[in-house]
């Protein structure tokens, strides 16, 4: 018999996650609104939320409170105090709770530029530079909560590092977010917005014996660049999927977890760190 998985909110990405959880060869059950029969149903153990940003936190503590384990969508709350009360709370039940911002850490051009980084084949990094455009408009929240979670999130999986708030601008169709990395002596700027039609998805690090950085569309491409002998490569990367191996990674987590009756702790996928440097680049805006 396959395993049951609810999703509450199938709207755009929620469908993606949908086919997604089918071709894994998942019993997939989604909903909108009523979605308490869900939580009630003891032979689901896993949610996913894909509702609107505004809607995660209360969704999320009750979905824990029903004892479910829980994936929920970038952002996965709109302030650090609601994303520490559900890691603790997820912490209390022996659920997992995993954030949505970690896609691109699953994406294999990042994972091959972390693998060099720790390997020190870039030398010391000075400058990170991301971009990402297209998408819907969302109204509950700005541009800066809905592109910059999964640019963080790359950030601080390759660097090792939580960054400072440098500056921020934010817009009705755009945001820049300039953040500073103190152990690392790095700066990162990351650009997002729904103005721009065009789906692009970028990232750029610069160090000081290589360059290197990927494109997403229209097909994922690594490339590095020698800035001593200014010679450049670059290659085709695998077509693999990030959402697929970032739910793989949540239910094996689920797997252990239930296995074990053990909590597993895992700081940078449960979105507490992505949603403190988002909250306190929104308290430098709200005072400018």
């Amino acid at each position: 018999m396959k395993e049951k998985i609810g999703i509450i909110g199938v709207g755009n990405w929620g469908t993606k996650c949908f086919n997604t959880l089918q071709d894994m060869n998942y019993d997939v059950h989604g909903c909108f609104r009523d979605y308490i029969p869900m939580l009630e149903d003891n032979t689901i153990k896993s949610i996913l939320i894909t509702s609107d940003a505004s809607t995660h936190y209360e969704i999320a503590k009750k979905c824990l409170k029903y004892g479910k384990h829980i994936f929920v969508e970038k952002p996965i709350t709109l302030s650090y105090k609601h994303t520490e009360e559900l890691v603790n709370l997820g912490k209390k039940h022996k659920k997992v709770v995993m954030s949505g911002d970690t896609l691109h850490t699953f994406n294999p051009a990042i994972k091959k530029i972390k693998h060099d980084f720790d390997y020190c084949m870039f030398g010391r990094p000075f400058k990170s530079i991301s971009y990402c455009t297209g998408g819907p408009r969302r109204d509950d929240i700005n541009p800066m909560w809905e592109y910059c979670p999964h640019d963080i999130s790359m950030l601080m999986y390759i660097v090792n590092e939580v960054p400072e708030v440098k500056s921020v601008v934010i817009t009705d169709n755009m945001s820049k977010l300039e953040l500073y990395f103190p152990q690392n002596n790095m700066f990162a700027e990351c650009y997002g917005g729904w103005g721009i039609k065009e789906k692009q998805r970028s990232f750029f690090l610069s160090c000081d014996r290589y360059d290197s950085g990927f494109y997403e569309y229209p097909k994922r491409t690594l490339f590095y660049t020698n800035r001593i002998t200014n010679k450049s490569k670059k290659k085709y990367i695998s077509d693999t999927k990030p959402l697929t191996e970032e739910l793989k990674c949540f239910l094996g987590l689920v797997y252990e977890t239930e296995e074990n009756n053990k909590y597993y702790s895992c700081p940078y996928y449960n979105g507490l760190y992505t949603t403190y440097v988002l909250e306190e680049a929104q308290k430098l805006w709200d005072k400018e």
